[in-house]
């Protein structure tokens, strides 16, 4: 599955490099790969534990179904939130990581932000298909995601490279589709089970981007992006925490436990 994945990524390049050029090719590999970040910072981190996990409660006989959708509940209290920032503050991230003379990547990155904010239901969603005895399953899921990414891709990369960013986003909505097919087929789940896992997500991200516009007006007129994104950066935390316990999220409950066992320590 991992190939697919990482030669549909090489094939996005080779396109959009025989269709765009050069420099076209480099302002959307430093939106793609700003954009990867989460993949870097978060999924990479869990990802191998993912599937042992739902094995091992494939072989207690355990409802994956309901095991991944809380899966989703956790993820996505990360996943959605992140996305958000990172699109509202494309500007200010792009000018700190690579310089100013790649602020044409910025509508690009917001573009993949937005197919990042769907990302939450399937990001883990071949490692249940794994688990359930189903890999033939799970590759079809992939593989067919990745040849509409494709297909998309040729129909738009001719029009400009904001409209090439734009396969990504109907690679998201396919995987979308396709995972909520899948997990009413298969576990019974219907799509106002996903709908109620992402809901807290939601709501915070909603509640973030409101608190970042608020701190952007306050702070339009600071002249170094990097002190400007650290003071969005706080309070993005802030508000994100604020709304994980007002939300009685899961995650405050693991925050509130390493919070008494860090005290308990120190005591």
């Amino acid at each position: 599955m991992d190939i697919f994945n990482r030669g549909s990524d090489s094939v996005t390049e080779l396109i959009i490099g025989r269709f765009q050029g050069l420099h076209s090719l480099g302002i959307y590999s430093r939106a793609y790969g700003t954009f990867w970040l989460f993949e870097y910072a978060f999924t990479q981190g869990i990802r191998p534990v993912i599937l042992p996990y739902l094995s091992k409660a494939k072989h207690e006989q355990a409802n994956l179904g309901e095991l991944y959708i809380g899966i989703v509940t956790f993820t996505s209290i990360f996943l959605i939130p992140f996305f958000v920032f990172l699109g509202l503050n494309a500007q200010d991230i792009i000018h700190v990581m690579y310089g100013d003379q790649w602020t044409a990547a910025v509508p690009l990155l917001q573009v993949l932000c937005i197919a990042g904010l769907f990302f939450a239901p399937t990001i883990f969603f071949e490692q249940l298909m794994i688990a359930q005895g189903r890999p033939g399953q799970g590759l079809r899921y992939i593989a067919i995601s990745q040849v509409l990414r494709l297909a998309a891709l040729m129909a738009l990369v001719g029009l400009s490279l904001r409209a090439a960013a734009l396969a990504l986003l109907i690679w998201a909505l396919v995987k979308v589709a396709l995972a909520f097919s899948m997990a009413r087929l298969h576990f019974g789940l219907r799509p106002l089970a996903f709908l109620r896992a992402l809901w807290p997500a939601m709501l915070t991200a909603a509640l973030l981007a409101l608190g970042i516009w608020g701190m952007k007006e306050a702070t339009d007129s600071w002249q170094t992006p990097l002190l400007r994104l650290l003071a969005l950066g706080a309070c993005a935390v802030f508000i994100w925490t604020a709304a994980i316990f007002a939300c009685n999220h899961p995650i405050a409950a693991e925050l509130r436990g390493l919070l008494v066992r860090f005290s308990s320590r120190n005591q």
